[in-house]
């Protein structure tokens, strides 16, 4: 799949991808010429809010723990000396341990704020050719050893070597440009991120190319059920023993114990549906694929533990963390995963990932 930069789909997923800014040929051309684009103009002022609202809490934070503290001991009634102590090394502990380091963060952050104000004031662009590389679960730009922060949060950009156009600063990176024949080693760096990311191997992919489940993969189909069941074991046990001592009548009386019952139900039949669904996923040994554009999906739900998703084509598949990160946002890629536990298995970038913006 090779999209040409003027390819209908290419605009499209520059318009539904924002990321993708980072290699628009229009917001290349621009700062070549030395010019910000409406878009980045628009998204370096969001950063300098971020920045000045962190700045202020940061300043808030600390000072306000300080004149707190302050206040404690100065409205002391006299004649308590000892009590002032104790209320003065309290107040000496707070300050130390987070007023002061809160005051010094503040000041850090708005001597940033006003450096990056004035670097966007001058708008002086320069480039540089660097390196985009995956470590600590994220993309990151380099020139020489200079650390570019992208104007668009996250670096969405598949690792290699690019032409970056920047701020003199050194502080935020505009936009990029692939360097010639580096295609083919881009693509190999993205399938690699991917691979460690997700933790499958080349031999893995081969097998799973051919509709087939590797022998290393089985574990990780399982591994993930014992915590079902170590939940759920318990509490069907728990709801199979009330049912079995106690009437229908009187659980449905007794609200307490109809939740309870429920509940150890419903968890109890969740496990089993999974153990079932992975039995039937090993036995078979099949594995089905989708293409299509990569989006990345995160749920936040009341119980406060993050879900991570891949959403390919149609299909839905929960990942990791750091899977979450590695993937390049609105790049075609093709996915395998376990038809009935919809486990994701592996996923390969498509051509379009490092042949098109």
């Amino acid at each position: 799949m090779r999209l040409s930069p003027d390819n209908p789909v290419s605009a499209w997923l520059r318009r539904r991808y924002p990321q993708r800014q980072f290699l628009d040929p229009d917001e290349v051309a621009a700062n070549r010429n030395g010019e910000l684009t409406p878009s980045q103009r628009a998204a370096l002022n969001l950063q300098l809010a971020q920045e000045s609202l962190i700045a202020s809490g940061f300043m808030v934070l600390g000072g306000g723990l300080l004149l707190f503290g302050t206040s404690l001991v100065l409205t002391l009634p006299p004649g308590q000396a000892g009590l002032t102590w104790v209320w003065a090394l309290g107040f000496l502990i707070g300050v130390a341990v987070l007023g002061l380091p809160g005051l010094v963060q503040g000041t850090r952050r708005w001597t940033e704020f006003f450096a990056a104000r004035r670097e966007i004031a001058d708008s002086e662009i320069v480039y540089a050719e660097g390196r985009v590389v995956w470590a600590d679960d994220l993309y990151t730009a380099y020139a020489g050893r200079k650390r570019l922060k992208p104007i668009y949060n996250k670096l969405n950009l598949p690792p290699g070597l690019y032409r970056f156009f920047y701020l003199r600063g050194g502080h935020w990176l505009l936009s990029a440009e692939k360097m010639a024949g580096e295609a083919q080693s881009a693509q190999s760096s993205l399938f690699l991120t991917l691979s460690q990311a997700n933790r499958f191997s080349p031999t893995d992919l081969e097998q799973n190319r051919a509709g087939r489940l590797s022998f290393h993969q089985i574990p990780r189909l399982i591994r993930p059920l014992w915590i079902r069941v170590a939940i759920a074991l318990p509490l069907g046990l728990w709801a199979a023993l009330i049912l079995a001592t106690v009437s229908l009548s009187k659980i449905f009386s007794d609200p307490l114990t109809l939740v309870i019952v429920a509940i150890g139900s419903v968890w109890a039949m969740n496990a089993l549906w999974h153990v079932l669904a992975v039995i039937v996923d090993v036995i078979r040994r099949q594995v089905v694929s989708a293409e299509g554009p990569g989006q990345r999906l995160r749920v936040y739900p009341t119980r406060g533990v993050t879900y991570y998703y891949y959403q390919i084509g149609t299909k839905r598949l929960t990942i990791s963390r750091s899977a979450y990160n590695a993937l390049i946002v609105g790049a075609p890629y093709r996915v395998y995963y376990a038809p009935f536990s919809r486990t994701l298995l592996s996923i390969e970038p498509l051509d379009e990932t490092v042949t098109d913006s």
